[in-house]
């Protein structure tokens, strides 16, 4: 390690892999494979036999609280400033509930470890798998992510389907959190059987970890997500920025890009007589949008007079307008609605805006005649968030 090298890193001037390839054995009829995170397509590449899986049919009903405008990267949190912004947000959730149990990459747990009141626990990714040490915490704090680096996935993919030429081509794709019509672009392998490793690794290693507490056997205890990473069969009930959390108003300092999205907003209530992040402000200040509904929807927010030009400097990346939009909301009074569309993909809600609940009439008939996937309908509304 260098001088000055973080902890968890090393570098090393030259290395030599030696990888031996043997074939699996054949597998005794039956055999009984006890893996809560494995992927049926691997075990079935591994072995030529195609599993019968018996999962049992769960849904949590504990509330899960994620904080979406951070990454909860490695990279990401090992910068100082990162890192403080982030504890502090740890500190925030330790006082309203100090029985709780923080898993961490392990690296930085000396970070978080100086945190902790004496009736809460730590561990870290990959170091809690089964065990029932953490059962009598009453909420989950996951502090980031786990994962495997491209490199580590590939080296799994090269030994697990050793027969096989992979592409390990990626792609990025949006992801939306369970039941809200927001989400994270991620880099995702187009070969499945590479992405079912790096998932392993990833959200599976989130949601087995979540479990240690056995939530399941208690709705009461609390799940908390610092990450944007989308973990599909974990549905999300409080989702809310960084700043929401800590209950910040929004900054006095001059933001010439927040101050046309705030003039956009304004512009798009008089002209819509409602607000849609998602579906009135994204479509305008973010990359051109891709889905098969969406330039039919730009033409109707241009033909309403709610699209007017975008000036250079003034784009968004996806994480960075999910943040900022809630401080827009804030300096234009809005009250927050929510519409619940229908589609072949199943409920989503769509954050919508507006000053009452008069609202909510314009947006779903704007929503109904411009749908983003031709099979949406307007299902119905839910109550203000406030």
């Amino acid at each position: 390690m260098r001088d000055g090298e973080p902890e968890g890193r090393k570098r090393f001037s030259s290395a030599l892999d030696v990888v031996f390839k043997a074939e699996p054995p054949p597998l005794p009829t039956p055999t009984i494979i006890l893996d809560a995170t494995g992927k049926p397509d691997i075990y079935e590449r591994l072995f030529g036999v195609k599993p019968l899986v018996y999962a049992p049919a769960m849904t949590l009903e504990n509330g899960v609280t994620q904080v979406y405008s951070t990454s909860g990267s490695y990279a990401s949190m090992r910068q100082a400033v990162f890192l403080r912004h982030l504890l502090e947000l740890l500190d925030r959730l330790l006082r309203e509930e100090p029985r709780t149990l923080v898993i961490c990459k392990q690296a930085l747990e000396r970070h978080v470890r100086e945190h902790l009141p004496p009736e809460a626990g730590l561990t870290h990714f990959y170091g809690n798998r089964g065990s029932n040490a953490y059962k009598d915490f009453q909420q989950v704090v996951i502090f980031g992510m786990p994962g495997m680096t491209p490199d580590t996935v590939q080296r799994y993919a090269g030994a697990l389907y050793y027969e096989d030429n992979l592409v390990s081509d990626t792609e990025l794709t949006l992801r939306l959190y369970h039941g809200y019509d927001v989400g994270v672009q991620v880099q995702v392998y187009k070969e499945p059987l590479i992405q079912a490793i790096a998932e392993t690794a990833r959200e599976d290693e989130v949601l087995q970890s979540i479990h240690r507490i056995r939530p399941g056997l208690d709705p009461s205890k609390g799940i908390v997500l610092i990450t944007n990473l989308v973990i599909p069969e974990l549905p999300v009930t409080r989702l809310l920025s960084a700043r929401e959390l800590l209950d910040r108003k929004p900054p006095d300092r001059p933001n010439p890009r927040r101050a046309f999205l705030v003039a956009l907003a304004e512009r798009q209530f008089a002209h819509l007589g409602f607000v849609s992040p998602a579906r009135t402000l994204w479509p305008l200040v973010g990359p051109p949008p891709e889905a098969p509904g969406s330039q039919a929807l730009l033409d109707a927010l241009g033909h309403s007079g709610a699209a007017p030009p975008v000036p250079e400097g003034v784009r968004y990346t996806r994480s960075r307008f999910y943040e900022a939009k809630d401080l827009v909301r804030q300096v234009c009074a809005f009250e927050r609605f929510e519409v619940i569309l229908v589609s072949v993909k199943g409920r989503v809600a769509v954050e919508v805006w507006g000053r009452d609940r008069g609202c909510l009439e314009a947006a779903l008939r704007f929503l109904r005649d411009h749908p983003l996937d031709p099979s949406e309908a307007a299902a119905g509304q839910s109550n203000s968030e406030g």
